[in-house]
């Protein structure tokens, strides 16, 4: 998507964004290269090792045998306890893996009734 100045935004950043704007106390992107993530807030700085993505993304590993594949793109904290997890999925071109199902069920595992998953369907079909 581009914006007023014309630069693409990533859909991740958007859907982060949409996340603020509903009341979450913070949204982060996350992006998996190689086995190594990368981690962006929503103003497109990289997240401090202090905030709290990255305790999840710990207790996440820990529970994969120190992997981080299939970890959602998006995820939000809220001030009630909620955390949202989002897989952006470019509509017509790509699905969930078996790796994200089982990604989503130990996130499901470790966050109980917390855990808020979902699918964002993006772009033209």
């Amino acid at each position: 998507m581009a914006h007023e100045m014309g630069a693409p935004i990533p859909p991740a950043v958007l859907a982060a964004q949409e996340w603020i704007n509903a009341g979450a106390r913070s949204a982060y992107v996350v992006e998996v290269w190689e086995g190594c993530q990368g981690v962006m807030r929503t103003d497109w700085h990289g997240a401090s090792s202090d905030e709290p993505i990255h305790g999840l993304i710990e207790q996440f590993m820990a529970a994969s045998d120190g992997r981080i594949g299939g970890f959602p793109d998006v995820v939000a904290f809220w001030d009630d306890g909620r955390l949202s997890l989002q897989e952006l999925k470019l509509s017509g071109k790509d699905a969930l893996s078996a790796k994200q199902h089982g990604a989503a069920d130990r996130l499901r595992a470790l966050l109980g009734a917390r855990a808020q998953l979902s699918v964002l369907e993006w772009g033209q079909s």
